[in-house]
């Protein structure tokens, strides 16, 4: 199989490296983008880790999974304040949310919850 010092190996290792890319990126499709969604916490189920978000534009109501690698976060009212990580508890009924999400396991898996409080809307808070 060996021709020459440029022979045909290194094409077949190209090809090989090139189809390969490719095929991962076609499995990797929009149902693994992330997307934010604000709205109102409607239910939590800390047992099953799930939290029910109504959506603040269409009304529609959403379970999200969250998982130890979700990013639990309050956000601050203070302006030179970026907020802090908080535990599950922290999600109660009624708390304005925004939550970044993807699909996983037929379902939205919560990549982080950020409790949005009063006045924090003015931060500017760039993600």
């Amino acid at each position: 199989m060996k021709k020459s010092a440029s022979g045909t190996q290194p094409k077949i290792r190209l090809f090989v490296a090139v189809h390969g890319l490719a095929t991962t990126t076609a499995m990797a499709g929009s149902h693994h983008w992330q997307s934010w969604m604000q709205g109102v916490i409607d239910d939590v189920d800390a047992t099953r880790q799930v939290v029910v978000v109504q959506d603040s534009q269409s009304g529609l109501v959403t379970p999200f999974q969250w998982n130890r690698r979700t990013r639990l976060w309050d956000e601050s009212t203070n302006p030179h304040d970026h907020g802090r990580p908080v535990k599950a508890e922290a999600l109660t009924a009624g708390e304005t949310v925004r939550v970044l999400s993807q699909r996983a396991n037929h379902g939205l898996l919560a990549v982080r919850i950020v409790i949005r409080r009063a006045g924090a809307e003015n931060n500017n808070v760039t993600e």
